[in-house]
């Protein structure tokens, strides 16, 4: 290359006088004292470091470093002061340094312009010299360098390995040493260098590159020759290095894949492949474990070569062998470290440069290594997809990238894609019986995954070379019919193994109708009246902690459940022990069942038939497993356009067009169903039973088989093949709060099945099959076998989603009318009392919701809202309303004094007047004006509830005082709670709710006083328990809420009440009792034993206290005197609390109380 061509020679010129100018006085220094006996090395090392600044800095404005050339006269006068230190002995690292960086700066700009070979001939010795020491040592000292040096070795090496051509090196045997010798050093140093900062990481790649650009001189046979060094050197790199930068670790492939491509070229070995040995590959498969033989030993090859030189056939196998062996060592601490799996991760060009590697090799050396490198590189590839993949949807992309990727190198040419076949078959066989249990039974979650990637990216090559096969896909649809048979076969083991882990647990039948409260046993011994058996405590080893109780899994569900309930389908899972176990096998199951292959299209039936066909007559986990692994296998093909028919646009003949045989994929949902409901028949035998866990993963998988069809069939088909025979058990599945995984299926179910077919509304579903539910939970009230603890959770879930709207539609009713035949025969059975009065609660808000409207305007003080106006007036505004009032009619202003309004007889009095009765005309006028009056009369419904709604609510709260006389606390509890939610709803037509409340006065007051009956009252301090001081409590809230709405509806219709009930109290109650006689004229005053028990309790107190003096003021002015005062006298010893609001006549007595401090006790 002349310098003519290179740059205009007088930038040349201007360019080297500059560096000239920069250099001189330095130069002449260095002269100087290179000249001397003895050198002064620090000097020395001063004005090489400043030469080589100025070189460096020598560049003129807008030209690159590259574009820089010196003179040679400039090059040989900077070199000439280093010859005159290369003739001292013992130069130290430092200068050695500078001088290497020098003379690489030199070789870079001037000499590789214009290359003599004599000058390179004493150059290049004289450089790996200064770099390694004397060539005859074996081992240099390179390694205990320091980096900068390491760096300035490189760099000058590359300058001058770059700057020679190919016929340079072949021209004589002696140059080649020098070749080997680079090789050679930049080894030791990318060994000897940990690529700890940026800058080891930049002699790192520099040292790679000296390697590439030293192999590129040789040819192909000598290439092959220094291979098995090159690649133990650079596996004994990686291995050392955990953290490979991104830069090395591209350069680390591409050089292998130049050596190894040029080593083992199928072109310049003339290699072939003996077809006929390729069908026995399955004998001898391969895989990337160390631990695996894959070779049999035997000396037959199925490859020929023509053999050349050193490159034998001998050589071809001991080196192929060696090659393998080497790049499993390789790419596993390539790809699998910590480190590189994030880099990997965050760098999409790294696992593109392995594809790289892998279809280089493969294009260029597949006959050659076709026993030992091409069996590797599907393991290779699943390696890569591991390292480099988040998820699991990644994975299968990246899958998919490979296997299109290696089909383009070798897809021109059959006979590669016959024996590649070949290989992958034999290989995909092994890793299914030898690797698929490692999925189940590994605790390394990451072997895991990279076994099920290997296994699916053998699977997708197998179907991609499956199109290139003449005979049928047999073989494939085989593999994967095992694949799945075992793949069941191995869950339901696994399934085993978990549950024997688990503590024994039995359980029977549920039912509603278990009386648990009415006897008072211990141990199967009745106890005597006066031991409650529920105060004994017993001792017994420790047991984890139970469930909640029934009722509480009622209200849950009551508290959970509205119009929005359905959450997110993130981590559903059926139960099989571990997520993460469950999720990999979905994501393996559905890939297969993408799986594209020669003379397969779609979904066909016998892949499901198969995978249920042997479970058939086996138990409840081996057909729940093998379902729920045939619904995941066909929920990506099922067709889900059920609503797009082209048929209905389009007029074809039948005989114009091929129609794509789709009947597996419309026979696969009934299939399905089909087996599901084998499963749901079971749990309808067993009236719900749940008995273990085995039969809890069974009907969890058929919930989710039936979410899987959910689209796949028309909305008509589905609501009467579908809807009419799994919609109440979805619903019934819905309830058990105690099953977090059923449950959460058939949540997830009724989601999809609202979403596809109902607009997402499951108001419209309920609605659309409301007619079927009603008859169903109607036919289950009629069989006492058939009340189980779900029934009243569907009820609760049907109210709150479509209760008012069953209501208005009268649909309801029957239901209610069957809940209160059977309150009527098994009141006796308190969980089955318990369950509808939740029921009860949640109808009680859906009314309040639908009809009661939260009134927060500002009171009108101008509207007169007695009883009894205009009287009644309580301010003057009311006043000036009534007489400002245009619409007020006097009802004498329309008199007229002249008209007669009464006919009489003359001289007959009024009264003789009926006597003298009249004629039949005037008895049917009256007739008639009778039938008139007592429509007029007939009172019009006022109430904001629907009437006959009104009734059902006021039957609920006759039969709540009915059934509260049982002796179940939670049962007395859930009642009384539900009649204080019915109450205010009831007093929208107060006069309705007044004779109820008359009637069953005693039985609040018995529970209020805490007494069996108003004739026996409990001893407060010996017997009272905590439930009983709850229902107490819940008791006097509830009547000053029936006081407290008395007087909103200025009835006050229980002031008799009230008083008879202070009655009582003072006279009867063991709450307060008469003084002795000593004391008698101070009044009623706690008992000893009472205030105990209400100092125990405060808000039991408070109650009480509430509930007299709400009483009190409410009826004041009919309450004689004294009587008010001594109720107020003892709620003011019991201490009333703050928050109360007092009127003005009680604030009188508590002042009175106050001043004379009268003591209460």
């Amino acid at each position: 290359m002349s310098l003519q061509n290179t740059t205009n020679g007088q930038d040349q010129r201007a360019f080297s006088q500059q560096v000239f100018q920069k250099v001189k006085p330095f130069c002449v220094q260095l002269t100087q004292e290179a000249l001397m006996s003895t050198i002064n090395e620090s000097k020395v090392v001063s004005l090489l470091t400043a030469i080589e600044d100025e070189l460096k800095s020598a560049c003129p404005d807008g030209r690159t470093r590259a574009e820089l050339i010196l003179l040679p006269n400039i090059a040989d006068y900077i070199f000439f002061p280093i010859s005159n230190l290369l003739k001292k002995s013992d130069l130290s690292d430092a200068i050695v340094q500078h001088i290497l960086s020098i003379i690489g700066y030199l070789v870079e700009h001037c000499w590789k312009f214009n290359v003599n070979h004599s000058l390179f001939d004493q150059l290049f010795p004289l450089v790996l010299f200064l770099i390694g020491g004397d060539s005859n040592i074996s081992s240099s000292s390179i390694n205990a360098k320091s980096l900068r040096f390491k760096a300035s070795s490189v760099y000058t090496l590359n300058e001058v390995v770059h700057s020679l051509n190919n016929s340079y090196f072949s021209e004589a045997e002696r140059r080649l040493h020098f070749l080997s010798k680079s090789i050679i050093l930049a080894l030791e140093i990318l060994n000897s260098t940990r690529a700890s900062d940026q800058e080891a990481v930049g002699v790192l790649v520099d040292c790679c590159q000296l390697i590439q650009n030293s192999v590129s001189k040789l040819d192909s046979e000598k290439k092959s020759t220094i291979l098995p060094g090159i690649v133990s050197g650079l596996t004994n790199f990686v291995s050392l290095n955990s953290n490979i930068n991104y830069r090395l670790f591209i350069q680390i492939l591409r050089l292998l894949s130049s050596i190894i491509c040029s080593s083992f070229n199928d072109r310049d070995l003339h290699a072939n492949l003996n077809l006929d040995g390729v069908a026995n590959l399955s004998e001898i498969p391969t895989v990337w474990d160390e631990d695996e033989k894959t070779l049999d030993g035997s000396e037959r090859s199925d490859i020929s070569i023509q053999e050349h030189g050193h490159r034998t056939m001998s050589w071809l196998i001991a080196t192929s062998k060696q090659l393998k062996i080497t790049l499993v060592i390789l790419f596993k601490s390539l790809l699998l470290s910590s480190r590189n799996k994030d880099r990997l991760r965050t760098r999409a060009e790294l696992s593109e440069e392995v594809l790289n590697f892998i279809t280089s090799v493969m294009g260029s050396c597949f006959i050659s290594l076709y026993n030992e490198f091409i069996p590797l590189v599907l393991d290779i590839c699943a390696i890569s997809v591991f390292a480099s993949s988040w998820e699991k949807e990644d994975s299968n992309t990246k899958i998919v990238q490979i296997c299109s990727r290696i089909m383009e190198v070798i897809e021109t040419d059959d006979d590669k894609c016959n024996a590649y076949y070949e290989v992958v078959r034999g290989k995909l066989s092994s890793l299914i019986d030898n690797k698929l249990s490692v999925v189940f039974f590994s605790t390394d979650e990451d072997k895991v995954t990279l076994n099920l990637d290997a296994i699916k990216l053998h699977f997708a090559m197998l179907g991609r070379l499956s199109w290139k096969q003449e005979s049928d896909s047999t073989e494939l649809k085989s593999l994967k019919k095992r694949c799945l048979s075992l793949l069941s076969e191995m869950t339901v083991d696994y399934v085993k193994l978990e549950n024997s882990k688990r503590p024994n647990s039995s359980s029977s039948a549920p039912s509603l109708l278990v009386d648990v409260n009415t006897s008072n046993q211990l141990d199967n011994i009745e106890l005597p009246g006066h031991i409650n058996a529920k105060n004994i405590k017993t001792v017994s080893k420790s047991k984890p902690a139970s469930r909640l109780s029934y009722v509480h899994q009622l209200q849950l569900l009551s508290s959970e459940w509205n119009h929005n309930s359905f959450t997110s389908e993130g981590g559903l899972t059926i139960g099989l022990g571990s997520k993460v176990l469950e999720s990999n096998l979905v994501s393996f199951v559905s890939f297969l069942s993408k799986l594209k292959y020669g003379g397969g299209n779609g979904l066909e039936l016998s892949d499901l038939e198969g995978l249920l066909e042997d479970s058939m007559n086996s138990s409840a986990l081996e057909k729940g497993v093998a379902l729920w692994l045939a619904s995941n296998f066909a929920r990506e093909s099922l067709q889900k356009s059920y609503d797009f028919d082209l048929s209905e646009f389009v007029n074809v003949e039948s005989s114009d067009v091929i129609i794509n045989d789709t009947s597996g994929e419309t026979e696969a949902p009934y299939l399905l169903l089909l087996k599901a409901e084998e499963i749901l028949d079971v749990f309808a035998d067993k009236s719900g039973d749940l008995a273990n866990f085995d039969d809890e993963l069974a009907y969890a998988s058929a919930i989710e088989a039936v979410r899987c069809v959910v689209g796949s069939i028309s909305p008509s088909s589905f609501r009467s093949d579908v809807l009419m025979d799994y919609l109440l058990c979805l619903f019934q599945f819905l309830t058990m709060t105690n099953k977090p995984q059923i449950q959460s299926q058939a949540q997830h179910t009724l989601k999809a099945i609202v979403d596809c077919y109902y607009d997402g509304s499951l108001t419209k579903l309920i609605l659309d099959n409301s007619d079927y539910l009603v008859d169903a939970i109607s036919m289950q009230m009629t069989v006492a076998s058939n009340l189980t603890p779900s029934l009243p959770g569907i009820l609760i879930i049907l109210i709150k989603i479509a209760g008012m709207q069953l209501l208005e539609s009268n649909q309801l009713f029957d239901i209610f009318s069957d809940i209160f035949v059977i309150l009527d025969s098994y009141h006796g059975y308190n969980q089955l009392v318990e369950g509808f009065f939740v029921v009860f609660e949640v109808l009680v808000e859906q009314v309040k919701q639908a009809f009661i409207k939260n009134d927060r305007a500002i009171e009108n003080h101008k509207i007169n809202e007695s009883p009894f106006k205009p009287w009644g007036m309580m301010c003057k505004e009311q006043l000036m309303h009534f007489l400002q009032d245009k619409s007020h009619i006097d009802p004498l202003a329309e008199f007229d004094a002249g008209k007669e309004y009464f006919k009489r007889t003359d001289d007959k009095p009024f009264g003789e007047m009926d006597e003298l009765g009249g004629d039949s005309d005037d008895e049917e006028e009256g007739e008639q004006k009778d039938e008139e009056n007592i429509e007029a009369n007939e009172e019009p419904w006022i109430s904001p509830i629907p009437k006959v709604i009104y009734d059902v609510l006021k039957r609920i709260f006759n039969y709540g005082f009915t059934l509260i006389s049982q002796p179940s606390y939670t049962l007395k509890a859930q009642i009384i709670k539900t009649l204080r939610l019915i109450f205010p709803l009831l007093c929208t037509d107060y006069k309705l709710v007044l004779p109820t409340m008359a009637s069953n006065w005693s039985v609040l007051v018995t529970l209020i006083t805490a007494s069996n009956s108003l004739s026996t009252v409990v001893d407060l301090r010996t017997t009272l328990s905590r439930e009983q001081i709850n229902i107490t409590i819940e008791s006097l809230k509830f009547v000053t809420e029936i006081l407290n709405q008395d007087k909103n509806q200025k009835e006050y219709f229980f002031s008799s009440k009230f008083q008879e009930t202070w009655s009582f109290i003072s006279k009867h109650s063991e709450l307060i009792k008469k003084s002795s006689k000593v004391k008698q004229k101070t009044g009623i005053v706690v008992a000893e034993k009472a205030l105990v028990t209400l100092e125990s309790f405060p808000l039991l107190k408070e109650s009480l206290v509430e509930f007299l003096i709400v009483g009190a003021q409410n009826y004041e002015k009919t309450i004689p005197d004294l009587t008010r005062f001594e109720i107020l006298k003892l709620c003011y010893g019991l201490q009333i609390p703050q928050n109360l609001n007092f009127s003005r006549d009680t604030q009188c007595i508590l002042e009175v109380l106050k001043t004379k401090s009268i003591p209460c006790t």
